[in-house]
């Protein structure tokens, strides 16, 4: 069995992740056979007598998670067919979102020249030295920073008019909240952390906390884009034109890159951060803004394995 992904929507994914260790982009027939097989309510099946088919939505309400994916049926009796030690049959959401990751995707060379754009015109850069010149390089060291996100809320990205509405409660954040967290992360390790690098989809909250701490920096020009939502016809402006759809998918590509490299990173209820956190791993420093306290801070390293869409949406519990 093979996965292969065509995702061309808003733009070719392959320009900004490509195949690591499994060539997902390869040459396919075409099929317009489709199974839900992401459907909750089945059974995730191996589909052995059929040659090729394309999965339904696999995202979402209803659909399978990686909780029920990682503790299902299907992959506890691999595990005995593989005769996997015990020591992996414990896998958890963490780990299994890190390695499966690294297993498909790698980020693109011009997603990595522009992160380490936004890093130097953020002022994050360590201060250039007459060495550096006479070695002729052309990149500097990074201070040691912590990745902030700050979510405001679709309705400030670019091209969205629309934003869904979940029924949920407000998911944006509390700057003072995430200001606070920092500090006391900072305190608790004075010599370790000098800056802070933030991230947020609304330009008036970067500049109002720099203002509150200048060693909270981000870089001047960054195309905040909705990579779902900006250019869809229900709830965006398709007619963007393709260059602006292009940046935007690579400065959001970039910017999670900028959080997957800082030394330590504070996460906001919202799966960009989330998602830099996964792709990190469980093993650096991490920290879940709704919990931030001094037992956490002092752990510096905290693992969150509870399935990311019930961090994001638990009142969608049992639905």
């Amino acid at each position: 069995r093979v996965l292969l992904i065509d995702s061309k929507f808003p733009v070719e994914l392959k320009n900004y992740l490509n195949p690591n260790f499994l060539q997902w982009d390869a040459e396919f027939p075409p099929t317009e056979l489709i199974l839900d097989d992401m459907n909750r309510e089945f059974s995730i099946d191996r589909r052995e007598n059929i040659i090729g088919y394309v999965l339904g939505r696999c995202n979402g309400v209803k659909r399978h998670s990686l909780t029920t994916i990682v503790q299902g049926q299907f992959i506890q009796t691999l595990r005995l067919q593989k005769n996997w030690k015990q020591s992996d049959s414990n896998f958890s959401i963490t780990r299994a979102f890190h390695e499966a990751f690294w297993a498909l995707f790698k980020f693109d060379d011009t997603v990595l020249s522009r992160a380490k754009e936004m890093q130097n015109d953020s002022g994050l850069a360590q201060p250039d030295t007459n060495e550096a010149h006479m070695q002729g390089s052309s990149t500097r060291d990074m201070v040691s920073y912590i990745g902030l996100h700050h979510r405001h809320g679709d309705s400030s990205i670019q091209g969205v008019r629309n934003p869904k509405k979940n029924g949920g409660p407000n998911r944006a954040s509390n700057s003072t909240d995430l200001i606070e967290c920092y500090h006391t992360m900072r305190s608790a390790s004075p010599d370790k952390y000098q800056a802070a690098y933030l991230a947020s989809d609304d330009y008036n909250t970067k500049k109002l906390m720099r203002e509150s701490d200048m060693t909270i920096h981000y870089p001047a020009s960054v195309n905040i884009f909705h990579v779902d939502l900006s250019t869809r016809e229900d709830s965006g402006v398709p007619s963007i034109e393709k260059k602006i759809v292009h940046q935007g998918v690579l400065d959001t590509w970039a910017e999670v890159a900028v959080l997957v490299d800082s030394d330590c990173l504070i996460m906001s209820r919202s799966m960009f951060a989330f998602l830099a956190y996964y792709i990190r791993g469980g093993t650096k420093c991490n920290m879940y803004l709704q919990q931030c306290n001094a037992t956490t801070v002092a752990l510096q390293i905290n693992e969150y394995n509870t399935d990311p869409f019930l961090i994001i949406y638990p009142y969608w519990v049992g639905k």
